[in-house]
């Protein structure tokens, strides 16, 4: 024991802490922390009676206003976008959003790209391609 706390010990009898291996961990998961604590999980998804619309869920978003933007191939400046609410989890830390869209699936080939942008860091999260622009939008 150590300042009261139990230490694990390998088969060799040793400290786990002072594995040169547990410490290599500890090293890399430092240095990715930055990037799973600000990572932005987006998913694309459809529903709808006849004319299937997309849906937008993020989670590991920062609270407030986030904004979810389509963009066209190529293009920097959003086609259209829509500001949402991201509200606290209750099972997880962090925030998340859902926005029903009015998008609707055409075709098998993806032709734009949805993107949602973290309310307090700004970040844009990774693209996601849909297919749509079938109709006016």
């Amino acid at each position: 024991m150590r300042g009261g706390v139990r230490l694990a010990r390998g088969a060799a009898g040793r400290s786990r802490l002072r594995d040169p291996a547990t410490w290599q961990q500890v090293h890399d998961d430092n240095l990715t922390a930055g990037a799973r604590r600000n990572a932005l999980r987006v998913r694309i998804g459809t529903s709808g009676d006849g004319t299937l619309r997309y849906w937008v869920h993020a989670d590991g978003i920062n609270v407030g206003i986030a904004r979810v933007a389509l963009f066209w191939p190529g293009q920097t400046k959003p086609a259209m976008s829509w500001l949402v609410r991201a509200r606290p989890r209750s099972v997880a830390p962090g925030g998340e959003l859902f926005l029903q869209t009015r998008l609707p699936l055409c075709g098998n080939h993806p032709n734009a790209i949805i993107r949602v942008r973290d309310p307090l860091s700004r970040r844009w999260s990774s693209a996601r391609l849909i297919a749509t622009g079938c109709t006016s939008l």
